[in-house]
């Protein structure tokens, strides 16, 4: 007996086509957000803390975590990718 094969509804399952007509998956960091990052990041140089040593308190982001967190969530358990838009990644080594 052949097991009749159901469509999966999730919001993993995409097609490219359906991700260009939208941009819930596009994160617009705006230019406080940035200046978040980059103090904390500059915090973390300052005091020398390398990345094995890194940790959530070492790095606070008061006003981007709760859209970082949506980002973690989608990545996780939704559509699985997002495009942040607005960091100037050309300041930044690797």
């Amino acid at each position: 007996m052949v097991a009749e094969m159901q469509a999966v509804n999730h919001s993993s399952v995409w097609r490219g086509a359906d991700m260009a007509r939208r941009e819930d998956w596009i994160v617009k960091l705006d230019a406080a957000e940035v200046a978040e990052l980059e103090n904390a990041l500059a915090s973390v140089k300052a005091r020398a803390i390398g990345i094995p040593a890194l940790d959530k308190r070492d790095f606070p982001l008061p006003r981007l975590a709760p859209k970082l967190a949506d980002v973690l969530q989608q990545l996780e358990s939704g559509r699985g990718f997002a495009l942040l838009r607005g960091l100037p990644v050309t300041r930044y080594s690797k």
